[in-house]
């Protein structure tokens, strides 16, 4: 996985735009999440962290 997210962080310091710019973040499902934490715990491979 080396894809990098480039993240737009609010200028006005709330934590309402904070959280609006969270929740725009896309979410790992339940799959990709555990296949990526057996590669890390496996195969120490640092790119799936």
């Amino acid at each position: 996985m080396s894809e990098a997210m480039q993240l737009t962080l609010p200028k006005s310091g709330s934590i309402e735009a904070y959280m609006q710019s969270a929740y725009n973040i896309p979410m790992l499902t339940a799959e990709k999440e555990h296949d990526l934490a057996t590669r890390l715990y496996n195969e120490n491979d640092l790119q799936a962290a």
